[in-house]
């Protein structure tokens, strides 16, 4: 009953997006393959290092195939159950014409529902584009339902994520939407596999993205 409702859920959020789609925007489509690895040296307190690889523009290749890297170093600390406190920093290089420096600092009130787990993070985002000699800030909402299914190691999870600018008068409400649902597979203690579809649009152009991921937890 708990999976037909997170694949109701999951059904809903797809449609969605495939509902908004408008065809005046660009469409393209691409891939993703994440790399992380976790270290917990406190019960609260979990250090992360990630590398995130885009192959993007499978429709339009003009650029090539290899779009982005994303490189993220960042801790999060859990005073309670229910809320998590993360900072981050990121940086991203994009086909050699554009370089970024991300700060990033976030709450994450959580709550558990039997084998439901619904999160919603809120995250400051500073970014400084080396390029353009700009600096752009932005409020980044991720509202997250995920769910453990009983004897076995795997997690379905779905999430929204608004990406909202900060500006004076910014030329949109918001710079991006993405949706996502995916699937972690808990090899063992210290092995995570996992794979998703992301679609995701600005007001420019729509995006589908389909990733695999790996995450070495100790």
């Amino acid at each position: 009953m708990k999976f037909k409702l997170l694949f109701s859920l999951l059904f809903c959020a797809l449609s969605t997006a495939l509902w908004a789609t408008n065809p005046t925007k660009t469409t393209d489509m691409g891939g993703e393959v994440d790399v992380y690895v976790t270290y917990t040296p406190a019960e609260e307190v979990t250090l992360f290092l990630g590398e995130e690889l885009t192959f993007a523009n499978f429709l339009t290749p003009e650029n090539g195939l290899f779009d982005a890297c994303n490189t993220v170093i960042g801790a999060a600390y859990t005073p309670h159950p229910n809320i998590a406190l993360e900072a981050a920093y990121e940086f991203l290089y994009a086909n050699a014409t554009c370089m970024e420096h991300v700060l990033k600092l976030s709450a994450m009130p959580q709550v558990s529902l039997g084998d439901f787990s619904l999160s919603l993070q809120e995250t400051g985002q500073m970014t400084y584009a080396v390029p353009e000699n700009a600096y752009l800030w932005h409020l980044v909402s991720k509202l997250t339902l995920a769910y453990a299914i009983p004897e076995t190691p795997l997690s379905p999870y779905a999430y929204v994520e608004m990406t909202n600018p900060l500006e004076a008068a910014p030329a949109s409400w918001y710079d991006e939407l993405c949706y996502r649902a995916g699937l972690d597979w808990a090899v063992n203690e210290h092995n995570t596999l996992g794979l998703y579809y992301e679609f995701s649009h600005t007001p420019d152009s729509y995006f589908h993205l389909i990733g695999i991921g790996y995450t070495l937890s100790f």
